[in-house]
């Protein structure tokens, strides 16, 4: 769905970003991720890998405005 195109109450969550690391479990490329609890940095190649960078998780808190 386009941005044009969401209605007024919808999220659309950022595309990963690459890090410029790779992953020592497969060589694929760590992107930072962001995730319904938060940041974090995990590989491209999820599901076939499942590594995350240990201690990357960033928790933000929600609010609400009005």
């Amino acid at each position: 769905m386009a941005a044009e195109q969401r209605s007024p109450g919808s999220r659309v969550r950022p595309l990963p970003k690459p890090t410029g690391q790779i992953c020592p479990k497969c060589g694929g490329l760590l992107l930072e991720h962001f995730g319904l609890l938060g940041q974090y940095v995990g590989c491209a190649n999820y599901p076939k890998c499942g590594y995350t960078l240990s201690g990357t998780f960033r928790p933000v808190r929600l609010t609400r405005k009005g």
